[in-house]
């Protein structure tokens, strides 16, 4: 099974979040490793979720208001 790091933003209620893609990985603890040494790279897409190959939600974080 393979993951895949999506970056996203919800910042306008009324229009869908947009996402951004940021990799696919072989295992879940790859795709976190990456989440977690990003910087501030995706600043204006402050949330991330982590889909598996499926395409299923395995775990979403949200940025701190």
């Amino acid at each position: 099974m393979s993951y895949t790091l999506w970056f996203f933003t919800d910042e306008n209620s009324d229009d869908p979040a947009e996402y951004v893609r940021e990799g696919e990985f072989s295992t879940l603890e790859d795709a976190e490793d990456c989440l977690a040494n990003i910087g501030s790279k995706w600043f204006f897409y402050p949330h991330a979720t982590i889909t598996d190959s499926t395409g299923a939600e395995v775990v979403t974080y949200f940025a701190e208001p």
